[in-house]
């Protein structure tokens, strides 16, 4: 599950991101000088980088929970105010003191689904959330934003 060890350390996602990015250069024959970049930018392949994954796979998890589609012992609350403010109806993140429980789901899921676009969160079914999210992380101003 992905959900649980995409939450790592950035060193040690950097080491299984190197891995990928090895793997990609030798299925695809892809001369090992390539830029990163350029090897997810091409949209025709649909691979994601290992974050992506990761956040793709922790936002399908939010969803499912917000739409009461599966169970879990996970629960996220919705800011709610009796005025209109840029965090009303955005799922609210609990307090953390340390950056390995700032990695936990509770934490980085909401964070991960709040930064969605609306029409993305709007989605009526999973399937369509899925490609939707998909679609927006293949987007090649969210691939440099992993590269970066």
């Amino acid at each position: 599950m992905i959900e649980v060890w995409g939450s790592a350390t950035t060193g040690q996602l950097q080491t299984v991101q190197v891995m990928q990015n090895r793997a990609l250069r030798n299925v695809f024959d892809i001369p090992y000088l390539t830029p990163r970049f350029h090897i997810y930018s091409n949209l025709s392949r649909g691979i994601l980088p290992v974050k992506a994954l990761y956040e793709l796979a922790v936002s399908k998890f939010v969803f499912k929970v917000v739409k009461n589609i599966s169970s879990s012992e996970v629960s996220f609350a919705t800011a709610s105010h009796l005025y209109q403010s840029r965090h009303c109806g955005q799922l609210t993140r609990p307090r953390c003191r340390t950056q390995g429980s700032k990695r936990r789901i509770s934490y980085s899921g909401p964070m991960i689904y709040n930064s969605l676009p609306q029409y993305v969160k709007n989605s009526r079914g999973l399937i369509q959330f899925k490609f939707a999210v998909k679609k927006h992380l293949s987007s090649n101003h969210q691939i440099s934003r992993w590269f970066s």
